[in-house]
């Protein structure tokens, strides 16, 4: 019994230690990815010009920012989303 019991420590410890390593790969991942965003935003700025490639940009991250709203609350019946003055307003009813 104690034999067993030791084993299913041992699996456990394992298994959570892959899964965090794992998570902290995917997190890195991710903010690597916001960075090349980042970074190709600034790229684009300077390679058309500071007016066009802002526009360009703003449009971007004001699309990402409402998706991500959006996702965040998706599948709630009682929040009503939105899109008013360049903000993401969510309205309890």
């Amino acid at each position: 019994m104690r034999q067993e019991l030791e084993l299913a420590k041992a699996e456990l410890q394992q298994s959570a230690s892959h899964a965090g390593k794992g998570a902290g790969m995917l997190g890195g991942a991710a903010v690597a990815g916001y960075f090349v965003l980042l970074f190709l935003s600034v790229a684009l700025w300077w390679a058309i010009g500071l007016g066009w490639s802002a526009l360009l940009t703003r449009v971007f991250w004001r699309w990402h920012d409402v998706e991500s709203a959006r996702r965040r609350h998706s599948g709630c019946e009682l929040i009503d989303q939105c899109v008013a003055f360049g903000k993401i307003v969510i309205v309890d009813r």
